[in-house]
């Protein structure tokens, strides 16, 4: 059976929704594993680097969720984000392995969610 382009823009929709709604556990993963495999976020406090990372992963999940939003408004966000780790000593290849791992988790994290709501029985 033919899946229709709506019903798996539909499905990746919910997965992001669901994601949304446990945006923290999702989010304190991603530190977890940015702490562990990256020396220079391993040495800048946990409560300092979490509301980065929640940001990010919203900011990601939103932009999938309705991929026609004006995201425009975060290019700030992104800009101080980038200058704050500098600053604490992550550099910019660090930072782009960060969101490697950022994009590792939520992709975990989206599997799970799929089997969970039975989206992946295709």
């Amino acid at each position: 059976m033919a899946t229709s382009t709506y019903d798996v823009r539909n499905a990746v929709q919910q997965i992001a929704e669901a994601l949304l709604d446990d945006i923290d556990r999702v989010a304190a993963i991603c530190l977890a594993r940015d702490q562990e495999v990256l020396p220079s976020y391993a040495r800048v406090p946990a409560d300092d680097l979490l509301p980065v990372l929640l940001a990010n992963t919203r900011h990601l999940l939103e932009a999938v969720r309705d991929p026609d939003a004006d995201l425009t408004r975060d290019e700030a966000h992104f800009l101080t984000m980038g200058q704050t780790r500098l600053a604490q000593g992550i550099t910019a290849d660090e930072m782009l392995q960060a969101w490697r791992l950022g994009m590792e988790v939520v992709r975990e994290e989206a599997h799970a969610v799929a089997k969970r709501l039975k989206l992946n029985d295709n």
